[in-house]
């Protein structure tokens, strides 16, 4: 009869254990959402004010690279026209957002016409987190990877990706480059840390996943201690890293 009691003690509490880490795993993710829509909204935002203050870009350039020249030529024209045609500075934020919903129109024509795909808020977002992992770097030097990638890998291979790091930070003028030298040399870099990563055995650090970690922590820690209201910092955002050289 005891044993009886105990078994089912223990099973009770690996359903509750369970229960416990379904409900995290369901905050972790409810959690990234909300930081998802946060940094497309703050996209949508910056792009009003950029476009207030600078006209409407062209789209990045390494999409532009792919293109050829006419259509090149014919994409800058017309993106040069619009502005042209609108007085930017001097619109309303509403009146900048009906516009460039007309703007848009006009430019997916002209893609469909090319045979052309128009780029999408998230490469548009990703080009906008490099220029500015360009910048932190120009100002901070190259970073580690996140801690808690870290933390998984023998002393041996921690030491071999930092080394590699501080090596290019002694290498790099960082701080007396232009951005352009500074986006240069992290498609170099790039090139060399996955090669060392390969070499290691190692796949690169997702920023992604080291974002979902940092939450998943905070959510385990509020489920465990007193609720307490808690949003998402807006500092934990995910970013592309696809132009970070160490990720």
């Amino acid at each position: 009869m005891r044993l009886l009691l105990l078994g089912t003690m223990l099973f009770s509490g690996g359903t509750a254990v369970a229960m416990q880490n379904e409900t995290v795993n369901e905050e972790v993710n409810q959690a990234y959402n909300r930081v998802r829509v946060v940094i497309q909204n703050r996209f949508k935002n910056r792009m009003v004010d950029r476009v207030k203050e600078d006209g409407f870009p062209y789209p990045p350039q390494e999409f532009l690279d792919t293109l050829t020249d006419e259509q090149e030529a014919l994409i800058t024209t017309t993106i040069d026209q619009i502005n042209l045609e609108y007085d930017w500075a001097n619109m309303t934020d509403e009146e900048i957002v009906a516009a460039l919903k007309d703007v848009r129109a006009e430019m997916e024509a002209l893609y469909d016409d090319l045979g052309l795909e128009l780029p999408t808020l998230r490469e548009r977002i990703a080009h906008r987190l490099r220029q500015r992992f360009a910048e932190h770097v120009g100002e901070d030097g190259l970073p580690y990877p996140p801690q808690a990638y870290l933390d998984n890998l023998t002393d041996e291979q921690a030491l071999a990706i930092t080394t590699a790091i501080d090596e290019y930070n002694t290498t790099y003028d960082w701080a007396n480059m232009t951005d352009e030298e500074v986006r240069e040399a992290l498609l170099t870099i790039k090139d060399e840390m996955a090669a060392l990563y390969e070499e290691l055995g190692l796949e690169p650090p997702q920023i992604g996943d080291a974002v979902r970690h940092r939450i998943r922590g905070r959510m385990h820690d509020r489920f465990h201690q007193d609720p307490v209201d808690q949003d998402v910092p807006e500092d934990d955002v995910p970013t592309d890293d696809s132009d970070n050289p160490t990720a």
